[in-house]
């Protein structure tokens, strides 16, 4: 996926990558027009960094990361784990109802979703990641849904972290199943 992301928190305007495999590697890379910023995912190993070089993270930015590698590989998820699946409340928007599911996905962390029950997109997601007394909650909403090769993307999100808007980020291309260079997933 290829786009451009609004960030609040790093502030400014910033051309973004990401790249994701099934079932949990992911790579995203943002160009800040005075740094890049390098978040990789490869199962339970994480790095993050920039143009220096990146180092090894754990903890609260590993379960970041693989909470953004579960978020991409949400459909999945919700089909192949549908036993461990349960309903919660609906999300009540403006007069509309989104049914709400809700997934854990190990460690403390918990993947929410909201669906509109007409075209079964999922609109909203929550992350929510709770680790060493702290309780983090990561939301995400999406819209500009179009079809690429057959499967439906968001072009949209919004993005929040503990209620605080951190940014936005508008996808201009999406592309399935690319040739990946050996090793695209870690240093």
């Amino acid at each position: 996926m290829d786009g451009m992301m609004e960030s609040r928190t790093r502030g400014g305007r910033a051309t973004t990558v990401r790249t994701f495999e099934r079932p949990s590697r992911l790579r995203v890379v943002l160009h800040y027009p005075q740094r890049v910023e390098v978040r990789m995912l490869d199962g339970e190993q994480g790095w993050r960094g920039d143009e220096r070089g990146l180092v090894p993270v754990s903890g609260p930015l590993l379960a970041a990361m693989r909470l953004q590698a579960a978020r991409a590989a949400l459909p999945w998820l919700l089909d192949e784990r549908r036993a461990e699946v349960r309903a919660i409340a609906a999300l009540d928007v403006k007069g509309h109802s989104y049914p709400g599911l809700e997934l854990g996905v190990g460690d403390g962390l918990t993947l929410r979703a909201y669906v509109d029950p007409q075209t079964h997109y999922i609109v909203k997601t929550e992350t929510l990641l709770a680790a060493g007394g702290m309780r983090t909650n990561f939301e995400a909403m999406y819209g500009e849904f179009r079809e690429v090769d057959g499967v439906i993307f968001a072009f949209w999100e919004e993005n929040f972290a503990s209620g605080m808007h951190t940014g936005s980020t508008t996808m201009d291309a999406v592309v399935l199943n690319p040739d990946l260079a050996e090793g695209v997933f870690r240093p």
